[in-house]
């Protein structure tokens, strides 16, 4: 953590002068990372490979929200009785891909929308990954646990409580 604060602490006062910027820190001037990779070969493989890894994950990130409206679509009774299990699968994937698109439209359409993804997502991110699993592991070992444990929970906790009302804070700002 201290090398992450030294390092972070290392850009800001650096980028006061734009003397020294490296290349896999997101400028918060509206340039994102890639931009600032040097055009060669590997630049494009980064961008190609972060292209399709987007392009391949966001329908698993979708999966939850096909079923649950798929398990609403078969309440119909159209649906449940009188398409064959071929026709169901045929009417899910157009639903599948109606919902990909009105995403795409979503995204594209509303005005701020990255602003708000980053509020959501600064906001959501760190409560997720250091502040409910910490909290968890604090309330159901709680007798159990020897102290330095417990310090590195509250250390997660407060990281990530620290986390969030930075992105939140820059989210905000912009």
């Amino acid at each position: 953590v201290g090398f992450c604060v030294g390092y972070l602490v290392f850009i800001g006062q650096n980028m006061k002068s734009m003397d020294f910027m490296p290349e896999s820190y997101h400028i918060y001037g509206g340039v994102p990372i890639l931009v600032c990779l040097a055009m060669d070969w590997t630049a494009s493989a980064v961008k190609i490979f972060l292209c399709l890894g987007l392009f391949f994950t966001f329908p698993v990130m979708m999966v939850p929200v096909y079923e649950i409206v798929e398990e609403n679509l078969m309440g119909v009774p159209w649906i449940q009785g009188q398409l064959s299990p071929a026709g169901r699968r045929n009417i899910f994937n157009i639903v599948r891909a109606f919902l990909v698109l009105f995403a795409a439209f979503c995204a594209a359409s509303v005005p701020g929308f990255g602003i708000f993804i980053s509020l959501v997502g600064s906001l959501c991110c760190a409560l997720l990954a250091f502040v409910f699993p910490a909290l968890f592991h604090m309330r159901v070992f709680k007798e159990e646990m020897p102290a330095w444990e417990w310090y590195t929970d509250l250390g997660f906790i407060v990281f990530g409580v620290l986390g969030a009302i930075i992105g939140v804070s820059d989210a905000i700002a912009q």
